[in-house]
This record gives C-alpha cells, structure tokens and sequence, in this order.
C-alpha cells in the first residue's frame, strides 16, 4: 500500500510520521478544536452532543456515507478553520 511501510506479518503497523505529531494532532482535537469558533457555532446542530473526548473519530461518525465520503464531509465541514478569508481591493 503507498505511503506505509512495509511490515512484518504479526508487527504492529508502522506509520510515515513520528508519535510527537500524533500527540500533536491529538492535543489539537482534544483541547483547542472544541474552542473553536467553527465548533461553537455548529456543535449543538449534532444530536446527540459529539463527545470532545471521542475526536475526531466521534465527530467523522456524525457523517454519513462510506468512510471515503465521511471523510471528504468532515473535511468540508473543517475547511472554515484551514483557509484565509482575504479582502480584495476595489478596482483590482
């Protein structure tokens, strides 16, 4: 499969980043999404409430469809916070 490392059979997988990034990633979703104005102003449109505890996963499962198209979801619901709004001037 691209982008993992091959393995042994029995060997637990080996990912093509460090486990610093995972508790990086993990920190974000656990403790500065949730505070996000993006996560304020949508979290009470899912019912039952997500358990901040149980991102991303508890939030990618709100999603429907296969996992392909609950992930491109989630990514669209996210892409608010990763892109920069930006003001053109008049006249250019």
């Amino acid at each position: 499969m691209p982008g993992r490392t091959q393995r042994r059979r029995g060997s637990p997988p080996t990912w093509p980043f460090r486990v610093r990034t995972l508790q990086r990633w993990r920190q974000w979703w656990v403790d500065l999404f949730p505070l996000t104005p993006l996560w304020q102003a949508h979290c009470a449109r899912f019912m039952p409430p997500v358990d901040s505890d149980l991102f991303p996963a508890g939030l990618l499962e709100r999603f429907v469809g296969e996992a392909a198209e609950q992930l491109m979801r989630l990514l669209v619901f996210l892409s608010p916070i990763s892109v920069t709004a930006i003001s053109l001037s008049e006249g250019r």
